[in-house]
């Protein structure tokens, strides 16, 4: 969708994200924590802000799996963010 848009004047090309040893682990590490739904639903709005260059981030994934103080503070904050932003109305 964001490289659809003709009123834009760059646009990204469709790439693959770097997946590592490391992020492989990082990604395990997680799971153990957090689940698959949680983690695929702080990745959207995530991912969201840094295609419309809301946040800029150089390494994508090492830093949204970022481990500190025994928490996943990237993950809570754009889960909360997900929650509500990206909630519905039930008709």
């Amino acid at each position: 969708m964001h490289n659809q848009s003709d009123s834009q004047k760059r646009g990204k090309s469709e790439s693959k994200l770097v997946v590592t040893k490391r992020i492989k682990q990082q990604i395990k590490n997680a799971l153990k924590v957090k689940t698959e739904l949680e983690i695929t639903n702080a990745f959207l709005p995530y991912i969201d802000q840094i295609l419309k260059e809301q946040i800029s981030i150089s390494k994508i994934l090492p830093y949204f799996f970022s481990f500190k103080n025994d928490e996943y503070e990237i993950i809570d904050n754009y889960l909360d963010y997900y929650n509500i932003h990206y909630g519905y109305d039930k008709n």
